[in-house]
Order: C-alpha cells, then sequence, then structure tokens
C-alpha cells in the first residue's frame, strides 16, 4: 500500500516555516516539500505564470507519489492561483493567506501594517480579505520584496537588520499596533521584526492556521511511525543553503533536483 503524501509548495524556504509548526503538533506525516528555486521569487511574476507553475509541479510528482494533500505554502502563490488549481485538481487544496481576520480581532486601535511581496500587494484578494474582515480599520501596505530575498540567502545578521529597518520604516509614523506577515519567509524574522517595534506591535502570520486547517482535512492514514520527509529542489541554484539549512534542523530524510521542465532528477545526500 502506497504512502499517502501531502505536497507542499513555494518557491523558497518560506513554506518550511509552516512545515516546522505542523511537525511541532505532529511529525509522523509523509511530506514532499517542492522549492520551485529556479523560479524564485514568485513575488512579481503574472498570476497565470505561478498556476501554471504549481498545475506542472503536482502533475509531474504525482506520477510518483500517492498525493493526498496540497498546501500552497506561499502567500503570493495562493492569492495567485488558488481557484486556478481548485478547479483543475481534484483533491483538497490549502491556501496560506494574509492573516487579515486574526489580526482585525487582535488590534486594539484600528490601525493595522501588512508586509508582502509585489504579486500578493497588488492582488485583488488581499483587498478582498481587507474588505471583508478589516472595513473598520486603517489598513496600511508595505511591499517588502528585498526581506523576502534576504531570508532566502540567509544572510547575516547584521544584513538581515539593515533589511528590516529599510522596508519597516514605512511604518514609522503610522501607529500601527498589529503587523501581518504576507509571506511565509518573514515568520523566521518574527523576533528581529518583532524588536524593531520594540515589543509594543503585535505579530500575525499564517503558521498556526494553515497547520490547523491542514489536520482538520486528514484522517488516521495519513499518519505513519516511519513517516518520509523529502525536498525538492527545481534547480541546483543555492542548493549548499538548504543543505546547510537542514543539517541545522533536522527536517528532511532526502533531497532531490527535480526540474519540471526538463525531467531531471538527481539526488543529493542530506
Amino acid at each position: 500500500m502506497s504512502k499517502p503524501y501531502i505536497l507542499f509548495i513555494d518557491s523558497g524556504i518560506g513554506g518550511i516555516s509552516i512545515l516546522n509548526y505542523l511537525n511541532s503538533l505532529h511529525d509522523s506525516l509523509n511530506i514532499l516539500y517542492y522549492a520551485d528555486s529556479e523560479h524564485f521569487p514568485y513575488g512579481g511574476k503574472e498570476e497565470a505564470v505561478i498556476g501554471t507553475y504549481l498545475l506542472d509541479i503536482y502533475n509531474f510528482l504525482c506520477k510518483e507519489y500517492d498525493i493526498k494533500l496540497i498546501v500552497i505554502a506561499c502567500n503570493t502563490a495562493s492569492v495567485s492561483a488558488l481557484d486556478f488549481l481548485r478547479k483543475r485538481i481534484n483533491i483538497p487544496i490549502v491556501g496560506t493567506v494574509p492573516a487579515v481576520k486574526p489580526a482585525s480581532n487582535m488590534t486594539l486601535n484600528k490601525n493595522i501594517g501588512i508586509i508582502a511581496t509585489k504579486t500578493t500587494v497588488q492582488s485583488g484578494y488581499l483587498s478582498g480579505l481587507i474588505r471583508d474582515f478589516a472595513a473598520d480599520s486603517k489598513v496600511f501596505i508595505k511591499e517588502a520584496s528585498k526581506l523576502v530575498e534576504a531570508i532566502e540567502l540567509q544572510v547575516s545578521e547584521s544584513e538581515l537588520k539593515e533589511v528590516i529597518d529599510e522596508e519597516l520604516s514605512f511604518f514609522n509614523d503610522k501607529a500601527i499596533d498589529t503587523l501581518v506577515l504576507g509571506c511565509t519567509h518573514y515568520s523566521y524574522a518574527e523576533h528581529d521584526i518583532y524588536n524593531y517595534f520594540n515589543g509594543i506591535v503585535k505579530i500575525v502570520d499564517s503558521r498556526e492556521g494553515v497547520s490547523k486547517r491542514i489536520l482538520s482535512l486528514i484522517n488516521d492514514s495519513f499518519f505513519d511511525n516511519d513517516s518520509k520527509k523529502i525536498l525538492f529542489l527545481s534547480s541546483k541554484k543555492n542548493i549548499a543553503l538548504y543543505v546547510q539549512y537542514n543539517r541545522k534542523y533536522t527536517i528532511f530524510d532526502d533531497l532531490y533536483i527535480k526540474d519540471v521542465e526538463w525531467k531531471k532528477d538527481s539526488f543529493f545526500g542530506v
């Protein structure tokens, strides 16, 4: 009997922040994590292009693995292509969208900040979330793609602080009391972002909500005492960073270079 797998897709390491949270709740799930490093970052790309990337990844991997659930572990990809995928794939798909609703419940002064990629900032999906859940608040939105790249490249602490200072200075005169992290990469810098605001701004991301949604959609057949967690990269770009990351956190059992377009498949020990 084949193992049922949950497929995570992101353009980089961002979605691993959700996987880490999920593992803290249940670590006996079989996971495929596809980091589309060839096309990183998704932010700035057209919605139709992102949708095609995600569909191609699923269609390729489902030939080899029994994928029962998909997690689009990327805000940009979710706001761009969630509906596109659900019309074409007949298994549950969990998206990751900016946590505007939780932020609207947490804010006391009704001033909310959001940082996100260019594509997410410009999307109608984000506008809809604000209209539906934060219409009674002032919402200040900042495109922060430099921070995504700094986190993906795992820059030094001093370099990261410089980028955070640059990106978040936009909010200095906005009196926000709640900040939504609208990209999964930002969760890695949550502590640094909290410190930037001297601990007076509540930081909200989607890790808990997405993880709980995943668990609500699976049954006992998904749990496996001999579970496997496999990392796929679409190119050798920045492979050393992924190997280093995995040695630090020990998440994945195997790492493969699996280029969907060219059907390349190479194994690298982790």
